[in-house]
Order: structure tokens, then C-alpha cells, then sequence
């Protein structure tokens, strides 16, 4: 009978404290580390999005034989895509189509426009540091591609205007001028290739 009772007795409330307490323990040890990880999740979204965009206006600029155009709206986070090709598919017997509306690199009635697209929720356009990027690149600003707004332009032979960044930080990161949490996604005018750079103080180069 002392044994069965013993064995159904259950936990005591010292034991259920401990229990408790290494759960408190484990939680704020973890927690941190888990919204670094959703964070990064955030940015990395962002940055892949964003690429697969670019990528998208280079291909339909080099099938189409008529350019395309990103155009960023930096402080509300967006951007679109569309094609500068006068109209009706840049076809000059089109009902649509508007010779002088061809590379004016303005969205016009007839030309087909995607978005706008919104960047991931805390995610911005913007940086902390972009010292030492490659190739001689630099900025004083989160998107240094001409125009107002900025705009990359892609040409039907695949290269863009003009060589350039765009920055990406995380919002939160940026109040506290913490460079950790950011991507360069930089361009090269005589490709248009894309890709995005990670920022690491101690690594040599500092952005890869």
C-alpha cells in the first residue's frame, strides 16, 4: 500500500516550481534568438521578392525587344514594374500604342503596369552602413538610381542604365543604427544581373 500510494502521489510543489522556473529560464533564453530568426526570415523575403522582380522586368525587356522599368516609391515601402513600350505590347499598328510614350520611363494608359509591390512588413528601404560595397560602389542614399522616384531601367539587350544599389534594412535595426539585418542588391549596367550582398563587419570583403 506505501508504495502505491507513494506512486500516485503526483508532483510535490517544489518540483512544480523547479519545472517553472527552467521553463522561465529556457523561454527568455530562446526568445531573443527566435525573433532574430523571424527577423532575418523578414528580410530575407524581402530581398528574394525584390530580386525576383528585377530578374522578371530584365527577361520581358530582352523577350519583348522594348524596355522596362522598376520604379520605387521609397518612403511607402513600394515599387512597380512596367513595360515602357508605348502601349499595346509596343506594337505600332496597336489601337493603344503612342510613339512618344515609348522610353519615357513613365507608366502611361496602355502599358502594362505590375504592382505596386509592398516590401515585407518591417522591412524598409534604407541602411546604416553601406561602406566598402564592390566594384567602387557607393551611396549616400537607400536607392541610387537616377530619376524622381528612382528607377532601373532595362534595355532589350539585357543591361540596365546604369550600374547601382538598392538598400534594405530592417526597420527596427535602423532606430537602433544597428548595421546587422541589412542587404545591398546591386546591379551592373552592362549585364542588368542582380544580386544581393550580406553586411559583415569582420569579413573581408565586408559585404558578399
Amino acid at each position: 500500500m506505501t508504495g502505491r500510494s507513494r506512486a500516485n502521489a503526483g508532483f510535490t510543489l517544489v518540483e512544480l516550481l523547479v519545472v517553472v522556473v527552467v521553463i522561465g529560464i529556457m523561454t527568455s533564453v530562446s526568445a531573443p534568438t527566435f525573433r532574430g530568426y523571424m527577423m532575418n526570415q523578414k528580410l530575407s523575403a524581402a530581398t528574394r521578392d525584390l530580386i525576383t522582380n528585377l530578374r522578371y522586368a530584365r527577361l520581358r525587356a530582352v523577350d519583348e525587344r522594348n524596355p522596362w522599368v522598376v520604379m520605387f516609391q521609397a518612403a511607402s515601402r513600394q515599387y512597380i514594374v512596367f513595360a515602357d513600350d508605348g502601349g499595346g505590347g509596343g506594337v505600332s499598328t496597336a489601337a493603344n500604342f503612342i510613339e512618344e510614350n515609348r522610353g519615357n520611363l513613365t507608366p502611361n494608359p496602355g502599358e502594362r503596369v505590375l504592382g505596386p509591390f509592398s516590401l515585407t512588413a518591417g522591412v524598409l528601404f534604407g541602411y546604416v552602413t553601406a561602406d566598402n560595397l564592390p566594384d567602387g560602389i557607393s551611396t549616400t542614399v537607400p536607392i541610387s538610381f537616377g530619376g524622381s522616384p528612382p528607377r532601373i531601367v532595362f534595355y532589350p539587350n539585357g543591361s540596365c542604365r546604369e550600374t547601382g544599389v538598392v538598400m534594405l534594412q530592417l526597420s527596427e535595426r535602423i532606430r537602433e543604427n544597428d548595421p546587422l539585418g541589412q542587404r545591398a542588391i546591386v546591379l551592373y549596367r552592362p549585364t542588368g544581373a542582380a544580386k544581393a550582398l550580406t553586411w559583415n563587419a569582420s569579413g573581408n570583403p565586408a559585404w558578399k
